[in-house]
């Protein structure tokens, strides 16, 4: 390993340092500017993750904390939420409305493909393409029928079973 002095001069003409990585001669070195633009941003990092915890020592109470289903009650009941909904109900709702939505996203691929068909203007790539995107749209709103019918017994017995006990 080789030293050689870097002759780099700083805006008020100090020279600065070793450079002690020295293979090349004619590598560029690293003037002290470089070396305060990283120290500034490690000191700005540090400060940012230190704003960021410094919540967190407010957390560490003596007390003890709340009831978390309480809590969630406290909001659903302040919110307006009815808050005697069971689980089953919840998960059924947002299945239906993610099959709800799937059906649209088919019914509008249908129309779409429709809409291209018409205007393919009797060229026969652009038919295909237009009969293939509204078969594939039906496809897609079969398999989505399909699923909120088996979604539909399966939810339907399950509320059966748990009645019946």
């Amino acid at each position: 390993m080789s030293f050689r002095p870097k002759r780099l001069k700083g805006a008020s003409g100090e020279i600065y340092g070793l450079d002690t990585n020295c293979a090349d001669p004619s590598t560029p070195l690293r003037s002290a500017p470089d070396d305060i633009r990283k120290l500034a941003f490690r000191i700005a990092l540090y400060i940012a993750t230190g704003a960021f915890l410094y919540p967190l020592q407010a957390l560490a109470q003596a007390s003890a904390p709340p009831d978390p289903l309480q809590v969630l009650k406290n909001t659903g009941t302040a919110a307006k939420i009815d808050t005697e909904r069971q689980i089953g109900t919840v998960v059924g709702g947002v299945i239906q409305a993610f099959l709800t939505t799937l059906g649209i996203i088919f019914v509008v691929l249908i129309v779409f493909g429709g809409f291209r068909w018409m205007l393919a203007g009797g060229e026969e790539k652009k038919v295909k393409e237009a009969l293939g995107m509204m078969m594939q749209g039906v496809i897609g709103l079969a398999i989505v029928l399909g699923a909120y019918a088996i979604t539909a017994f399966v939810t339907g017995a399950l509320q059966k079973a748990v009645n019946l006990q």
